[in-house]
């Protein structure tokens, strides 16, 4: 179950991570971002027709926001 520390945990990582060199763009780009796409984006970004919770997780600045 995603929790909202997790979430708040992934926000950190993905802030250090986006923040780095080239190298933390790329593992980001290869191994993050597909994860949140199939799993997360569906319900929690500004296309999803229905958003749960508040939360959205397709911008940096509403990763960092969390829930409205």
């Amino acid at each position: 179950m995603v929790t909202r520390l997790n979430i708040l945990a992934l926000a950190v990582l993905l802030q250090g991570l986006c923040a780095g060199a080239d190298e933390a763009g790329d593992l980001f780009e290869r191994q993050i971002r597909p994860v949140l796409v199939e799993h997360c984006f569906p319900c929690h970004s500004h296309q999803s027709t229905e958003l749960k919770g508040g939360l959205l997780l397709d911008s940096r600045d509403a990763l960092l926001k969390g829930t409205a």
